[in-house]
């Protein structure tokens, strides 16, 4: 068993870095990524950039649907997790804007659509340009991160 799954991951990785290639210097992609990343529906205009960090990891099937516009900047910080066990994850960098996902997170299910900046940084603390965004929890605080309590809801305001 262990020997085919060497044989399969050392597939995927030949596939991946065939697939990486019509990307050219619009897609980086840190040599510990998973190579499931070729199950995504990816389109980075000419002028977009997608970066993603070490560790980076999602399932061997399709679901992510990720679109950086002209100008636009989508950053997956190292060990980011895109499940679909909830449904599609849909992130869209419009031109200029920037989506930048933090160290650790995990998305499952997320539609994220940024015409400035969304940031989930490595706090779990969520930003928006433009928008305030508030953090509903029974026991919320000041300080509260987005993240720390399974119940925690975000709301736009």
């Amino acid at each position: 068993m262990v020997h085919w799954l060497r044989v399969l991951h050392a597939w995927d990785r030949a596939q991946f870095a065939l697939w990486r290639r019509r990307f050219g210097d619009r897609l980086t992609v840190d040599a510990g990524a998973s190579p499931n990343l070729r199950f995504a529906r990816l389109r980075i205009d000419p002028g977009g950039a997608l970066l993603v960090g070490a560790g980076f990891a999602t399932e061997r099937q399709p679901g992510n649907y990720l679109w950086v516009q002209a100008g636009g900047r989508v950053e997956l910080g190292r060990d980011v997790w895109l499940r679909t066990e909830h449904g599609s994850n849909r992130l869209t960098a419009f031109p200029e804007a920037r989506i930048e996902i933090g160290d650790r997170a995990l998305l499952n299910g997320a539609m994220l659509h940024a015409k400035r900046r969304i940031r989930l940084d490595a706090l779990r603390r969520l930003q928006v340009e433009g928008v305030q965004v508030g953090v509903e929890h029974p026991r919320a605080e000041a300080d509260h991160r987005v993240g720390t309590e399974p119940d925690a809801a975000l709301g736009v305001e």
